[in-house]
């Protein structure tokens, strides 16, 4: 019985030897294969070491960091962690993400959107419509481009039975989408709002059309969108935009890319059950011989799965895409480039559309901006006020001095920007007046 419970003090011993010694080993050596997290994690760099940091305690606390960071095995063990929790307390460990009822998962922002929160008031809706109408007819009568405002379906208003009880609340009668879609319809602007087409097939849909774990439409819903898009933009145009033809389906065992965008960012060790989805696999078909028609994009993140599903090539001869009306593509995918780094008018005019992508009404700025950024685009005194006010901010020097000038005269910066632009333009003017 004694040599018994020594060799079972000896077994435990080594294997508690085992268990300290092989996150090491792992981080060296790479025995097991971990699966890498999902999302941004950086790891903690080795401190600094000077009298300083050491007196002071912050060596010893960078070195924990670091080792935290660094230790073997840690992508499973956060995996482990973040499972228990999920599976027991019903709890996740991924920024903004709200578990709902039969483990739906939502976008803690899309919640607040349509309980009301952050609703941008009519006055400043109402003046953001009536500014992307005088913008379509421009671009249209004088140009023959067509604008489109697509309002994505939001997954709130999708599955309101599955929300958690917390984020219920009374119905609000206005939400920025609610609104924009029905004043886009009074005042003539182009507009498909998606949220009462997707509620219309929900019953009768053979797959998901936004995903149980993702946040956006599924490749099933985003593929009905485009073919609804695509049959639009012929009936009011004439352009030839390419017919989607469907050719089959395909049904894997799990769900791929953006239909699993926020359970993979859970970081569990057992995917989140979800029902059976399905991937269209197609081919378009040209109206006539002339080639495709160009179209530029403005928005977010919804475009994404047409892109990456072959839509945008299959209708569009190009696949210039304007993110949130900041960083151009597709340019960013070699190097970070932002609006203010192109020549975006001429961008603008070489389209035969213009489609503004938004879900949640752009959360009350339309287009994300764009309706200014074209009325300076084709407004020739406008747009040279705003390139000037873009060559202020690009200038440090120049840049500080408008805002101590800002500071002194108590004017917000803003306006302070605006009429040091002026100012330039005016002796920029002044120069090439002829003389008397």
């Amino acid at each position: 019985m004694f040599i018994q419970k020594n060799e079972m003090k000896k077994f435990l011993f080594f294997l508690f030897l085992v268990l300290l010694i092989f996150p090491e080993v792992q981080l060296n050596l790479n025995l097991i294969k971990s699966k890498p997290l999902v999302g941004v994690y950086e790891n903690a760099a080795p401190p600094v070491i000077n009298d300083s940091t050491w007196l002071h305690g912050i060596c010893q606390a960078q070195w924990t960091k670091h080792f935290d960071d660094s230790l073997g095995l840690k992508s499973d063990l956060v995996r482990l962690y973040n499972q228990i929790d999920f599976s027991l307390f019903g709890l996740v460990h991924a920024s903004k993400v709200v578990r709902g009822k039969e483990d739906y998962l939502y976008p803690l922002d899309y919640l607040h959107s349509v309980a009301g929160k952050g609703f941008a008031g009519k006055v400043f809706l109402d003046a953001q419509v009536r500014d992307l109408k005088k913008v379509q007819d421009i671009l249209w009568n004088q140009h023959r481009i067509f604008l489109l405002v697509i309002l994505c379906p939001d997954k709130p208003t999708f599955y309101p039975e599955y929300i958690p009880d917390r984020f219920l609340s009374k119905p609000t009668e206005f939400t920025n989408g609610k609104y924009l879609a029905k004043r886009c319809v009074e005042e003539g602007v182009h507009v498909i709002d998606f949220n009462p087409y997707f509620l219309s097939m929900k019953k009768n849909s053979k797959f998901p059309l936004i995903p149980k774990t993702g946040v956006h439409w599924s490749f099933y819903g985003a593929w009905l969108a485009a073919d609804s898009m695509a049959r639009y933009l012929r009936a009011n145009t004439g352009y030839p935009v390419p017919r989607l033809v469907l050719d089959i389906i395909s049904k894997p065992a799990l769900p791929i890319g953006e239909d699993n965008d926020m359970g993979s960012t859970l970081n569990l060790i057992h995917d989140i059950p979800s029902p059976q989805t399905g991937y269209p696999r197609f081919h378009g078909v040209p109206e006539d011989s002339k080639p495709k028609p160009n179209a530029l994009f403005i928005g977010d993140s919804f475009y994404w799965n047409w892109l990456n599903s072959g839509i945008i090539s299959t209708l569009f001869s190009n696949r210039d895409f304007w993110y949130y009306c900041k960083d151009v593509y597709p340019q960013s995918n070699q190097k970070p480039t932002s609006l203010a780094d192109i020549d975006y008018d001429s961008v603008i005019k070489k389209q035969n559309f213009i489609i503004l992508v938004q879900v949640n009404g752009g959360y009350g700025k339309i287009g994300y901006g764009f309706p200014e950024t074209a009325m300076g685009a084709l407004d020739p005194v406008n747009s040279k006020l705003i390139k000037t006010e873009q060559l202020i901010l690009r200038s440090p020097e120049w840049l500080e001095a408008v805002k101590k000038q800002a500071a002194q005269t108590h004017i917000k910066f803003e306006d302070m920007l605006r009429m040091d632009a002026l100012w330039y333009i005016d002796q920029e003017n002044k120069k090439h007046q002829p003389k008397k």
